[in-house]
This record gives structure tokens, C-alpha cells and sequence, in this order.
């Protein structure tokens, strides 16, 4: 009977420490559609000559996460949170008015997690510089183009994600936006100075992720 007890009793301990682990695995939940996800603060890099451009930025919110996302003062040197995208091609529609519109190819941009964070404008390769956690990719989208101000609305497909532990939880962006994410940037049109290389026109935007309808 003891025996019988005691088999039953480790057993019923290492039952309630797997469904421990299960649970730490998925704390991070779905926001559902409509959901916001999170805020980040970017740049747009953009070469005049050929229409070709990157953005790089950072998060300031990540739904889910609960504890700060900065190591220090808020702001892109001290960011945990990153992000870049690929070069893409920038192509001009006709103007409309004051209004310029532009389509943009798909490509792909990765968030970046960095303990040690570096963010730095003047070298866009310092917000890929951590572990990536996830990729995404949209299609070909479109952004307006005012004297004053730029907006662009972005559909972005979660490709693949890594699980990450971060100030003892743990977060996947597969469980946070398993749809993927609806973009949603306002920029100002008044110039940065430029950097090194062919990027001269540097441009600053803001925005918000929404969570994209999906199969949770």
C-alpha cells in the first residue's frame, strides 16, 4: 500500500510539473483580430537614385510583456526589441495632387532580441544585431506620400518565429499574432541626415501593429 502511495503520488508530481512547463511554454496569448500588439518608434532609409529602401526601428510595446523594454532610458541605444527589414524597391505611381503614392515589392523583416542592446540610426545593421525571434513578409504594398507626412497600412504574414524567454516568461509571436500583423505607420517627410552609402534620404515614422485574423 505504501509503494502503491508513493508511485502514486510522484507520478501526480511529475504530472503537475509537465503541465507546469506546458503552461510556461504558452503564456504569451493570442490577442485575437483586432488586437493591439505593439508600438515601435522607425526610420525609412531610402536611396533617391534607385528607389531602394530599408526600415529599421524599435518596440516600445509588446502586448503580452509586461516589463520593461528597455535597458536604461527609452530610446533606440537601450531597446531589447528590434527590428529590419530587407531592401526593398520603392516605385512611384502618378502624382495625385500634392500626393505622391508609391508601391513597394514584398520582402521580408525580422524582430531581433538583444540583451545587450546597441540600437544606433546611423548604422541600421546595429538593430539586427540580436537573436531573431520572428519573420514576417507581406505582399506588395502601398504608401502615400504628403508634403508634410507619409502613411502606409501593412499586411505582414508570420513566416517563422523562435521562442524566447524574457524576464522569466516566456513569448512567441506565434502565439501573440498567429495571423500575423496589420502595420499601421505615420512619417514625417521632413529629411534626417543621411548616412554612409547610398541611403542619403533618411526619413523618421512611428506605429502600431494590429493582430490579423487567423486560426488560433
Amino acid at each position: 500500500m505504501t509503494t502503491l502511495y508513493s508511485h502514486k503520488r510522484i507520478m501526480g508530481v511529475a504530472l503537475a510539473l509537465l503541465a507546469s512547463g506546458l503552461a510556461n511554454t504558452v503564456e504569451a496569448q493570442p490577442t485575437g483580430a483586432g488586437g493591439l500588439v505593439a508600438h515601435y518608434v522607425a526610420r525609412i532609409y531610402i536611396d533617391p537614385a534607385t528607389g531602394q529602401a530599408q526600415c529599421v526601428g524599435y518596440f516600445t510595446n509588446i502586448a503580452g510583456i509586461t516589463a520593461s523594454l528597455f535597458n536604461g532610458t527609452p530610446g533606440e541605444e537601450t531597446a531589447y526589441f528590434t527590428f529590419r527589414s530587407d531592401v526593398f524597391q520603392l516605385s512611384p505611381l502618378p502624382a495625385n495632387g500634392d500626393l505622391q503614392p508609391d508601391l513597394f515589392t514584398a520582402g521580408s523583416y525580422a524582430i531581433y532580441f538583444n540583451p545587450q542592446p546597441i540600437g544606433d540610426w546611423d548604422h541600421p545593421d546595429s538593430f539586427s544585431s540580436g537573436q531573431p525571434i520572428a519573420t514576417f513578409k507581406p505582399p506588395e504594398s502601398f504608401v502615400s506620400l504628403s508634403p508634410q507626412s507619409f502613411h502606409s497600412v501593412i499586411r505582414e504574414e508570420l513566416v517563422s518565429t523562435q521562442a524566447l524567454r524574457f524576464n522569466g516568461h516566456n513569448y512567441d509571436f506565434s502565439a501573440i499574432a498567429p495571423g500575423g500583423l496589420t502595420l499601421m505607420d505615420v512619417g514625417s517627410t521632413t529629411q534626417l541626415p543621411g548616412i554612409n552609402g547610398d541611403f542619403s534620404l533618411v526619413l523618421p515614422y512611428a506605429g502600431s501593429a494590429i493582430a490579423v485574423g487567423g486560426d488560433y
